[in-house]
């Protein structure tokens, strides 16, 4: 694969940083994920929206404006001859002197890495309940997609010790928060339930096309804090996350769901119908 690094197209094993870069040094970095399907990029505005929103947080300069971001993106899966892909975008604040200090710093290091797309590893997961706790709003804006991922990674390494796919998060106060990768829903009778953005969480494209299509079809939405008894008291949980979309939950902790719930099954449909509306079909991929 050919990555763009800084302009240039690299291949991949040739895709360096400097060992200076604060990207590798502090994980001071944004980052955002999409998906093309065949050809064609699913809600790019929306990602690299997000992305803008992440650099600012950070203080990063951007390295480029959003439309030449689109457009490199394009061009990354010209360059590549793919159609169905997984591409990650990632901004450091590039090189400084010694020292967590952001004076003297260099250029922003600008990559876009693209990947074929791969078929998912199972057709629904089971959460492991964590004690890592998501880092509350107070400490770092929770919009800000970081390269700084250590919270994601413990919460996810205990999940899958004890023997679950992901892992579900509770903020500071023991409410639902999100996943390591995820947002997170339930269905509680009609109701389609969600931890608020206000709880602090990571306000995902998924997650917002999922709420637009309940609210297409007439779905009781509500957007609160869900304390883990009414999560565990659901008829039907799942995950969105860009790469997988809508996934099933089988189980949380000891208590299990009937997978795919109902209402599960359609909004997946749903948002599969809508991708290929404004992208093209989701993979088939060989097998």
């Amino acid at each position: 694969m050919q990555f763009l690094l800084n302009g240039r197209f690299v291949a991949e094993p040739d895709a360096r940083v400097p060992v200076s870069d604060r990207g590798f040094l502090y994980g001071d970095a944004a980052f955002d994920t999409l998906c093309a399907y065949g050809g064609r990029l699913f809600r790019p505005r929306a990602h690299l929206q997000r992305l803008m929103q992440s650099l600012a947080a950070l203080r990063i300069e951007p390295p480029a404006t959003l439309a030449q971001m689109e457009d490199d993106l394009h061009a990354v899966l010209e360059r590549n001859a793919i159609a169905d892909a997984i591409l990650r975008i990632t901004v450091s604040r590039g090189s400084s002197a010694r020292g967590p200090g952001i004076r003297e710093v260099g250029a922003p290091t600008y990559l876009i890495a693209c990947y074929r797309a791969s078929a998912p590893v199972q057709a629904s997961v089971k959460l492991g309940p964590v004690a890592v706790r998501r880092t509350p709003a107070d400490s770092l804006p929770p919009y800000a997609k970081t390269a700084n991922y250590l919270n994601s990674i413990l919460a996810l390494a205990e999940a899958t010790d004890a023997g679950a796919d992901e892992a579900l998060l509770l903020d500071s106060r023991g409410a639902i928060a999100e996943c390591a990768y995820s947002n997170v829903f339930f269905v509680r009778d009609v109701v389609l339930l969600t931890p608020e953005l206000e709880g602090g969480i990571l306000p995902g494209i998924t997650r917002a096309a999922v709420l637009e299509l309940a609210h297409a079809h007439g779905i009781t939405v509500e957007e609160a804090s869900i304390e883990p008894g009414i999560a565990l008291a659901s008829n039907e949980a799942f995950i969105t996350n860009s790469v997988r979309g809508v996934v099933p939950v089988h189980a949380i902790g000891t208590r299990t769901f009937p997978v795919p719930g109902p209402l599960t099954a359609r909004l997946a449909r749903w948002y599969w119908e809508l991708v290929e509306r404004e992208a093209g079909a989701r993979w088939v991929l060989p097998t």
